[in-house]
């Protein structure tokens, strides 16, 4: 007989296979589980929570109703920087196949994919652990996502429970998701034999019960000092804060900043920011930074590998918000740091070509905000599965002065739907996948005008992710031109490199020009032309234009401005950027701080992809990802009105 343990509902109680342990917390216990379905075994993951745990088991009833509530709120969220929520049961504690209990007691078990990746510090083990940034910069735009109530139907914020190292993971695409939800934290809290957080990532009020988005935040500063440091965080806020104000990002900036960095670790939870407005104030850049040593105390040697398993290669990090890449252009987040790391590794900017599939040194991504590009999906989508697309033959095509295309039947009135997209932004392409024949659908049938705006918010980043976010622009508009958007659009999602891996050559480009039925020689020739700008603006123009702002303007002046204004600044102070006039190139990075500029207050651009509705930024309603939302939300607007010209 099998020694193995079974669990399951029910009227399934041997429906998962317990493989091993993975962790305790709270008084919860969660293992590696398997589950046979028809196509073969899956791997998942499974956290319980048994009466036995709780300091009384008479408040078993009472934790089991808010554990259903946090797990319903769980299972709404298709987000792909969250793990999936199989299912959640009340079932019979652990037992050998085929000799379930029959017994009252009962065990609370929450059933959720597994995501197979490696933990920020492990992914950037053997650089500078600023590289790992752009990865919690990802996670930062997910978790506010989850707390604003974005993310459910009934506008109800969603807690993590337990942030710390292992509940981030980097999959083998470069992509953030968010697992261990720390269910015993937020359903037991307060209830359970022994504190619910591991110790220094505790805010101090969880000792006496109380799990708020306040105390997840407290979290992700300590693992963010974790990654930087090198070494556990403290347990006591105060020495946490005193260890923190010791980080060279945090040590060698103005008074004011250095405070708002370390009020993420305040004992008062009202103090503490956003956290993707705190880690993105921890990237932008220093004026003039110290050479980095590490914090009092520490060798500065990254923490172990996690227990997950190296990838091939070290994984490129994904671009946040709720599910979208979110890299707004302003020089003083992530992008001044990124060409900082990339310099201080040695690596060149130059266009990669000649090393396709190496990694050098974790490149920069793109963040999540309550979303940003999105992470990894947890489930893949099934092609064989996937709708046949829509037709388009009858669809118009119409290029726009911006360069932007609008989609549409020729009918006068129906909802303007504005979808920005970078083509090198991997939450775009789960976008595509998910919703895009939707759009299509209902503009074929007159009842959307379909307005694609294509920006680079990777302008920034280093090559490849910069030159693939850039060149699949340009060449997608250039595809435009020869009335065939729609079916280059397609085929560059199809075949997006994942992020910092690969870079798209030209002779690709050109192919795939051909294969959508573009015979026209003036695509192939535009397509060299966007090329060379492509590499001038990356190999030479953008670096030196950085170099120089950081010696001749202030930190403030840094934090603030955006590239279209540094591209104008440095056209006054001796960097030309005229090889870009005529370009789609040009065309696109004018286009993407138009994007910026175009919306403010809850409807600003936060990141790609975005799709407003008549000028109604939709992740403030609707999950994007979810198709029959998207449509529901089309089909009760009211008409709209197209803002740009044909050109």
């Amino acid at each position: 007989m099998s020694a193995a343990l079974f669990v399951g509902p029910p009227a399934q109680p041997d429906r998962y296979r317990l493989l091993h342990p993975v962790e305790h917390e709270a008084g919860t216990r969660r293992y590696l589980a398997e589950v046979t379905l028809a196509e073969g075994n899956e791997t998942v993951t499974v956290q319980l929570l048994g009466a036995d745990a709780l300091a009384e088991q008479s408040r078993f009833t009472e934790v089991s109703q808010r554990w259903y509530t946090q797990a319903e709120l769980l299972r709404s969220i298709t987000h792909p920087g969250v793990a999936r929520v199989r299912e959640h049961f009340v079932g019979a504690p652990p037992h050998p196949q085929d000799q379930a209990p029959a017994t009252s007691e009962h065990v609370l078990y929450l059933v959720t994919s597994n995501v197979e990746g490696v933990e920020p510090h492990a992914a950037v083990s053997g650089h500078d652990p600023r590289a790992a940034l752009p990865y919690l910069e990802q996670a930062a735009g997910v978790l506010d996502w989850l707390h604003s109530g974005a993310a459910t139907p009934s506008g109800q914020p969603v807690l993590h429970g337990e942030i710390s190292p292992s509940a981030l993971v980097i999959g083998s695409e470069g992509y953030v998701v968010l697992t261990a939800f720390g269910m015993g934290a937020v359903a037991a809290a307060g209830a359970t034999t022994r504190p619910y957080a591991a110790p220094g990532y505790a805010a101090p009020e969880t000792a006496g019960g109380l799990a708020s988005p306040a105390a997840d935040r407290y979290a992700f500063g300590a693992l963010t000092y974790a990654v930087l440091s090198g070494e556990a965080p403290p347990a006591h806020p105060e020495e946490l804060r005193a260890r923190m104000a010791a980080l060279p990002a945090v040590a060698h900036v103005d008074p004011q900043r250095r405070e708002r960095l370390l009020a993420m670790v305040s004992p008062d939870p009202s103090q503490r920011p956003p956290a993707l407005e705190w880690i993105q104030l921890l990237s932008a850049p220093t004026a003039p930074a110290a050479p980095p040593a590490a914090p009092a105390g520490t060798s500065g040697a990254p923490p172990s590998p996690g227990s997950r398993g190296q990838p091939a290669a070290v994984p490129p990090p994904y671009t946040p918000a709720r599910s979208r890449s979110t890299a707004p252009l302003v020089i003083g987040a992530a992008i001044l740091v990124t060409l900082a790391l990339v310099v201080a590794a040695g690596a060149s900017l130059m266009l990669a070509r000649d090393r396709e599939g190496a990694v050098a040194a974790p490149p920069d991504s793109s963040q999540p905000s309550a979303l940003r590009s999105s992470p990894v999906p947890s489930t893949p989508a099934d092609p064989d599965s996937a709708p046949s697309p829509p037709a388009t033959v009858d669809l118009d095509q119409v290029v726009q002065n911006d360069g932007s295309v609008v989609i549409a039947q020729q009918r006068d009135e129906a909802p303007v739907v504005e979808l920005y997209v970078d083509f090198q932004c991997p939450y775009c392409a789960q976008f595509h996948a998910t919703s895009n024949d939707t759009l299509l659908e209902l503009a074929a049938q007159g009842e959307a005008i379909v307005h694609v705006r294509p920006v680079s918010i990777f302008a920034g980043r280093p090559a490849p992710t910069s030159t693939n976010s850039l060149l699949g622009g340009a060449a997608a508009r250039a595809a435009a031109e020869h009335g065939k958007f729609i079916a280059y659009y397609d085929t560059l999602f199809a075949n997006q490199p994942a992020e910092g891996t690969a870079a798209l050559s030209v002779d690709q480009l050109k192919q795939w020009g051909s294969e959508v039925g573009i015979d026209d020689p003036a695509f192939a020739e535009r397509i060299d032309t966007e090329n060379a700008a492509v590499e001038q603006f990356v190999g030479q123009y953008y670096p030196e234009l950085v170099q120089l702002a950081q010696r001749e303007l202030s930190e403030a002046e840094l934090a603030s401005i955006t590239l279209q204004q540094l591209m104008s600044w440095g056209g006054e102070n001796g960097v030309d950027a005229s090889f870009l006039d005529g370009t789609y190139t040009g065309q696109l990075l004018a286009a993407t701080t138009g994007a910026y500029e175009r919306y403010s207050g809850q409807h600003a651009l936060q990141g790609t992809p975005s799709v407003y509705i008549n000028g109604a930024l939709q992740a403030n309603s609707i999950d994007i990802y979810a198709p029959e939302q998207l449509r529901a939300a089309i089909e009760a607007a009211e008409p709209g009105e197209v803002t740009t010209q044909p050109q």
